[in-house]
């Protein structure tokens, strides 16, 4: 019964079994007034139950205790040896810097000193100086890329140069440095001095550093636009190898990949900025399969609490067959209900049960302005219509100007026939001065 028990599992039980007792007493003590306890002498197989589970559960606080000592202590081991890496590596770097300083500062002094060029043979022709090949070689390469573009395509034009001028392997590696230039001085920090003439290596190393993400290239191709300048036949070249590039990136090398990735790409381009993003940080480097796609984001909606009948992409173009019409020209379209216009307004009276032009107050206005006589005003020119009264009337809707006091304060038009050139032309004159003048013809 008491096989593997230690004080502290007897004190336990003797606790639970309402018996008063001190850690410091012995372990006789303890074992005696378990067995002379109240409910062992009515239960004692209830007791030694109790007491072997005690035990082992205490068996296995301490594994867990130890297990966690041992996980902390390997933790502690992995941080120094992390940090003893970083530090070698740190090491590496800056004595690397200090290789290539020194190297600068020799080449410099050698350029000083004037030593020749070495010298590259061709094809029996005689001796090509290194400066004429990177000449030759940068004449027939693109100019090297300043946005994030296809990298491949200029490595494909630098590399058909190499085999047409039969550049030795031993010089690829310096011409593509000299033409990278500035660029170049990030990668000459990480590379090995051995590795400063290998070609494949230090293209490797390029592209790891500036080429774009697989979503970039896809985003470049769709905006790709033709240069000026730039034939139909270049801009399908450079079209066809960014789309070369981007499969290559996603590795896919048959048909039914290359239809599973426009479905996915295609998916991806429908979804809001949210789900997008989401998306993005799933998949990594990888693309996932259109289901696999569409399934995690059924998974981001659910999680989201997002309606599927809210609409998606709202900022992003579609297109219609309808001409584009800008927004500073739009128009709301006036829809019926009942045979009521919505969205018109009369501005005559400001209601919205008719139009302007049935407005009836328009017609009680137009009481205040005689009709003419003519029908045709042009027709007799050379008579004088002074004689029509004619008035102005404002047409702002006011009870003032309805009443009898200000009505006779209206003075009617007063016009008069003058002569410009020996032409007869109908003037109206200004009544407010004390000279007459005239204010329109």
């Amino acid at each position: 019964m008491f096989k593997n028990v230690k004080k502290e599992d007897v004190v336990t039980v003797l606790t639970e079994l309402g018996e008063t007792v001190n850690i410091d007493m012995k372990m006789g003590d303890l074992k005696q007034k378990l067995l002379t306890n109240k409910e062992y002498l009515e239960d004692a197989q209830f007791v030694q139950d109790f007491l072997i589970s005690t035990v082992e559960n205490r068996k296995i606080e301490e594994e867990n205790y130890k297990q966690i000592e041992e996980n902390r202590k390997q933790e502690e081991e992995n941080s120094k040896q992390e940090e003893k890496i970083r530090r070698e590596e740190t090491q590496r770097r800056v004595e690397r810097e200090h290789e290539l300083e020194l190297a600068r500062i020799r080449a410099t002094r050698n350029d000083e000193n004037i030593s020749p060029p070495p010298s590259v043979t061709s094809n029996g022709d005689g001796d090509i100086s290194l400066d004429k090949l990177i000449k030759g070689v940068e004449i027939l390469t693109i100019p090297v890329l300043r946005k994030t573009e296809s990298w491949n395509l200029f490595f494909d034009s630098l590399e058909r140069p190499y085999k047409h001028k039969k550049v030795p392997e031993e010089f690829q590696a310096e011409i593509l440095l000299k033409l990278l230039g500035d660029k170049a001085s990030n990668v000459l920090v990480y590379i090995k001095e051995e590795d400063l003439k290998d070609y494949a290596k230090v293209k490797a190393l390029i592209l790891k550093e500036f080429e774009p993400t697989p979503q970039a290239c896809l985003e470049n191709f769709r905006k790709a636009k033709r240069n000026s300048g730039e034939t139909h036949i270049q801009f399908v070249s450079r079209l066809t190898s960014t789309w070369e590039y981007y499969c290559k990136l996603r590795k896919v090398e048959d048909y039914e990949s290359l239809k599973e990735l426009i479905i996915s790409d295609k998916l991806f381009q429908a979804l809001d900025n949210d789900t997008a993003s989401h998306i993005c940080l799933k998949q990594g480097e990888k693309w996932l399969r259109p289901q696999e796609l569409a399934k995690e984001c059924d998974i981001y909606f659910g999680a989201k609490q997002k309606s599927f009948d809210e609409p998606r992409n709202d900022f992003r173009r579609t297109f219609s067959s309808e001409k584009y019409v800008p927004p500073h020209q739009r128009r709301e379209i006036s829809r019926r209900d009942n045979g009521i216009l919505k969205g018109k307004e009369g501005f005559v009276c400001g209601r919205l049960l008719h139009l302007a032009r049935e407005c009836p107050d328009k017609r009680k206005r137009s009481e205040f302005v005689p009709k003419q006589n003519d029908k045709n005003p042009h027709k007799n020119s050379n008579k004088n219509r002074s004689a029509n009264q004619e008035a102005v009337v404002t047409k702002v809707d006011s009870s003032h100007l309805q009443s009898e006091s200000v009505q006779n304060l209206v003075t009617p038009l007063k016009k008069i026939n003058i002569y410009i050139h020996s032409k007869e032309i109908e003037a109206i004159i200004d009544t407010d001065l004390n000279r007459p003048f005239v204010i329109d013809t």
